[in-house]
């Protein structure tokens, strides 16, 4: 990878993993409750969609479990490629999610806020 290369991509995760934090942050300062409900469905929904790709990286099938879920907590913040073969759609279909629910948190913040909810 070229250095312009190297430097996008430490930019490109610089940007996302800043932005899902902030929209996870300004959420979890009104909502906590809710923010822990939050990361727990996400969390869930992320782990299922890395079983349901079938991976295939440990010996067994208790550890495989294991490696799955914690690739759901990764996948709170920052997407990375898991299986071989095409990663386009997986990848676009992550950040679709992540955007809307960053949009979603932000949104509910600012409603809140600002209309004094």
């Amino acid at each position: 990878m070229s250095y312009r290369g190297a430097l996008l991509h430490l930019f490109w995760r610089l940007f996302t993993i800043s932005s899902r934090v902030l929209s996870l942050a300004l959420f979890a300062s009104l909502f906590h409750i809710y923010f822990g409900i939050f990361v727990v469905v996400h969390w869930c929904a992320m782990a299922f969609w890395v079983v349901h790709g079938g991976t295939d990286f440990c010996m067994s099938k208790w550890e495989e479990v294991l490696f799955n879920m914690v690739v759901g907590i990764v996948y709170i913040f920052c997407w990375f490629n898991v299986k071989e073969g095409r990663t386009r759609y997986r990848m676009v279909a992550y950040y679709i999610v992540v955007l809307a629910e960053n949009s979603v948190l932000t949104g509910l913040w600012w409603v809140c806020i600002f209309l004094h909810l």
